[in-house]
């Protein structure tokens, strides 16, 4: 009954001040309005507004509770995940109560980590490529179908997802716990198609639906900071699809310029460097966007490291895999790196996958030239 009490509890706490929630709760309600006056005029500063932040509990009267019974009733790797993950809510918590403060940028970084400086000098060298011409374009009703054939393969997703197209959307969003994925309304080249399909339904929806199915609610619930090696994951497995894809380098370096500019700069300071170096529109706004979401008025200095952790989370799985770290134990859920070597560790706690890995192998070999 116990771990029942403490997997209740750490429950209410995801969803909280779960990833899901750090997200949800910096995207700003008005974005659609904004990002059209700053499309209309690179020059403008768009001024952001938030839902509230307004838990259903204590937080910090429920997190030294749940604490104290995890000491006292569990053991071994079971008992550090869950501790892990209190660490993780703990400063969640701070970073969605201290939004559009002078804590934030700290707070942000507290739980992203900053640019590493050898990923900071990659960005200055790659943020202006020169963009190739792309063709075969697709339109958002075939990217549908083409996920939905994607995933009706993927004999571990057994739940029927709603694939919808929202035009205020500049990316896919994946909402596993609703079911739903969501696609922005512009076409796509089939290499961006590729890389979108094994990111969100090759690794992100196969990793939840993995773990649904395992006894331990961390593998679905997530391990501490489970979402580095996730977003590690998803890219690690982009490159393995479309290597070397020149818009995906230069996104991932204009992410990294803009949260360095950030620190100092303004919102419209940022788009404009991006546009000067080759960025079309949308990409320089999301770019933009991503360092300075969190806050309202973008004309303050101050910056969201949450798209460090996408690059620091690659760099962690490209070194475990080629430090002889095995694949398959990346999908037995929301797991994260750090407690990768003792997975093994929960006899009768954990189903091993067989066929994913290599499916995206196969998948990398049928991308047409």
């Amino acid at each position: 009954m116990k771990k029942e009490e403490i997997n209740q509890g750490l429950e209410e706490l995801n969803k909280m001040v779960g990833w899901n929630k750090l997200l949800s709760l910096t995207n700003p309600e008005n974005l659609a309005e904004e990002r059209k006056k700053v499309l209309e005029n690179p020059s403008y500063n768009p001024y952001f507004v938030y839902s509230a932040f307004s838990p259903d509990k204590d937080i910090e009267q429920q997190i030294p509770i749940l604490n104290d019974k995890i000491g006292r009733y569990m053991e071994d790797l079971e008992k550090d995940v869950n501790l892990g993950l209190l660490e993780q809510f703990q400063l969640s918590n701070r970073y969605l109560r201290v939004r559009d403060t002078s804590d934030f940028q700290d707070a942000s970084a507290a739980i992203f980590s900053r640019p590493d400086q050898h990923d900071v000098e990659w960005a200055q060298k790659n943020y202006k490529t020169k963009l190739p011409e792309e063709s075969k374009t697709i339109a958002p009703e075939m990217v549908r179908k083409f996920m939905l054939l994607y995933m009706n393969g993927i004999p571990q997703i057994e739940r029927e997802y709603e694939i919808l197209i929202d035009p205020n959307r500049a990316n896919i969003m994946v909402k596993e716990e609703e079911g739903k994925i969501l696609l922005p309304v512009r076409d796509v080249s089939w290499e961006k198609l590729a890389g979108d399909i094994v990111h969100e339904i090759g690794t992100h929806v196969a990793q939840y639906e993995i773990g649904c199915k395992q006894p331990l609610s961390a593998f679905w619930l997530g391990f501490p900071f489970r979402a580095f090696t996730s977003e590690g994951m998803a890219q690690y497995n982009e490159d393995l699809v479309v290597p070397d894809y020149t818009p995906r380098t230069k996104t991932r370096a204009g992410n990294i310029i803009a949260m360095v500019m950030a620190e100092e700069n303004s919102f419209s300071e940022i788009n404009r460097e991006l546009l000067v170096a080759g960025f079309i529109p949308e990409e320089a706004f999301k770019c933009t966007l991503m360092a300075k979401r969190g806050f309202s008025d973008t004309k303050k200095k101050g910056t969201n490291f949450n798209r460090n952790l996408y690059i620091r989370g690659l760099n962690m799985v490209r070194e475990y895999l080629e430090n002889g770290g095995e694949e398959w134990i990346l999908y037995t859920g929301r797991i994260s790196l750090e407690y990768a070597d003792r997975i093994k560790e929960l006899k009768g706690l954990y189903r091993a996958p067989e066929t994913l890995p290599k499916r995206l192998r196969a998948m990398a070999n049928s991308i047409p030239e």
